[in-house]
């Protein structure tokens, strides 16, 4: 995941510095033209793009020839002596039975293998597949137990009371648009608070990005030059971050989850920083900050939904997410506008979108107190 939003970032190191560069030559207009231009070579660069089975090359697996009982080879090759244990007996047992599925005749005509004890091969065929069956048992419980680990069995145990083919005939045109787009997620708390969350961050994080050459150019007085060195260093350390965030998160043990909300705070402090300060170097080195924190968010945003969400949900649940990032965008954007036409400065108007953003950390920690969950008994 680090790797390909490191790759994806490059563009917003390079377009600043070569949009600098063209407004010295072109007007706006022309410039806008220019870098159009540039957008619609992805339109012949994607019809490139080709599926990855179309150069698969097939491999033909041969299963291994097992030697005879007249064979000479079963004379030649040299047997191993080991003593037999009760873990190689049941994996052996364990892959005649998968292999044999319910024939208990096939599996008592087969021939025992080599190093078992007699009492070893008068296992039944019932006792080996209720021990397979055991075994798949905690297979499952043990995956389901970690893939569920930050409320993702709240999805499945409703997934489990509801059949697929109950109630199709009699459900009414809600009901199947319902359905259709898995608007049911909305009744799960852990969902809504979680997509709201992000979409208010994201929100908050897309117009500061917005407003900050204007923001710049009045408040500090930069010019283009100044403003476009400042992103341009913004994101390479955005994308010298986003390559190493996975292996910081591994190093500090802490969940996708609490790296996202660690860059959400980040991103509020530093931003407060940036108009504090109005000196050149020091909001340089704010922005070096400012892109560490965007780094981290922008690999950990993406994982914190499949983590609460089942996979076959997962589609809904992202649609649904995007969704809530555009009403956000569309009541805020006009809010920020306002405060700056009422109070005629930027600074309140950062303030606005950093209490925007700690509403996502402040409702998650909240969620996560007051829905703690108790510990089972055993």
């Amino acid at each position: 995941m680090g790797l390909a939003v490191t790759i994806s970032g490059l563009g917003n190191v390079l377009l600043p510095l070569a949009v600098s560069f063209l407004l010295r030559y072109y007007t706006a207009s022309q410039t806008m033209l220019i870098m159009a231009a540039l957008v619609l070579h992805c339109v012949p660069a994607s019809l490139l793009l080709q599926p990855v089975l179309w150069h698969r090359v097939p491999v033909k697996e041969q299963a291994p020839l097992l030697p005879q009982e007249g064979d000479d080879a079963l004379q030649t090759v040299p047997r191993r002596t080991r003593t037999a244990t009760l873990t190689s007996v049941d994996v052996g047992n364990s892959l005649f039975a998968v292999a044999d599925g319910d024939h208990d005749d096939q599996y008592q005509q087969r021939p025992p293998k080599l190093g078992r004890s007699v009492s070893q091969q008068r296992k039944t065929s019932d006792q080996i597949k209720e021990e397979d069956t055991n075994s798949l048992e905690n297979i499952s419980l043990t995956i389901r137990d970690d893939s569920s680990s930050d409320g993702n069995e709240e999805f499945d145990a409703s997934a489990e009371s509801q059949s697929p083919e109950q109630g199709q005939e009699n459900k009414s045109c809600f009901g199947k648009i319902v359905d259709l787009f898995d608007l049911d997620l909305l009744t799960n708390p852990t969902y809504v608070i979680t997509a709201a969350g992000i979409a208010l961050a994201f929100c908050a994080e897309i117009n500061f990005f917005l407003l900050t050459p204007v923001i710049f150019k009045e408040l500090h007085g930069f010019d283009t030059y100044q403003i476009a060195k400042y992103q341009s260093s913004l994101a390479t350390t955005d994308l010298i971050f986003r390559l190493l965030a996975p292996y910081i998160a591994e190093f500090l043990k802490l969940s996708n989850r609490s790296m996202y909300l660690i860059s959400i705070v980040g991103l509020s402090l530093f931003r407060a920083l940036v108009m504090i300060f109005l000196e050149y170097e020091y909001v340089m080195v704010m922005g070096l900050f400012l892109g560490m924190a965007k780094g981290v968010r922008t690999v950990f945003m993406p994982l914190i939904l499949p983590a609460i969400v089942p996979l076959h949900r997962l589609p809904s649940a992202i649609g649904l997410s995007m969704l809530m990032k555009s009403i956000a965008f569309m009541t805020l954007g006009p809010v920020f506008g306002s405060i700056k036409d009422v109070t005629g400065s930027f600074v309140y108007v950062v303030v606005a979108i950093n209490v925007v953003a700690m509403l996502t950390a402040v409702v998650w920690l909240t969620k996560d107190f007051c829905f703690k969950k108790k510990p089972t008994e055993d």
